[in-house]
């Protein structure tokens, strides 16, 4: 708000911190059963590359900035 006017600020970008707490709201209020925030995207995303197959494992980590394989194993895939 800017003057007690909703302002959208397009060109400011939202901090980490403030995206979750508002995604958490926005999951209370749905109702959703698992509670959503921004680290989420990134499960989402790194499993569509995963399954696309349409790039090798070192672009995968190089992308999702991570050291080896063993991190995408370990925390994003679905645990049975």
């Amino acid at each position: 708000m800017v003057d007690g006017d909703v302002v959208l600020q397009w060109n400011q970008p939202m901090n980490k911190s403030t995206l979750s707490r508002r995604l958490n709201s926005l999951g209370l209020i749905h109702g959703w059963l698992h509670s959503m925030f921004a680290h989420r995207f990134r499960y989402g995303g790194g499993k569509m590359l995963n399954e696309s197959g349409a790039m090798s494992e070192a672009q995968q980590n190089f992308i999702m900035k991570h050291a080896d394989i063993h991190t995408f194993l370990d925390h994003y895939l679905p645990r049975s």
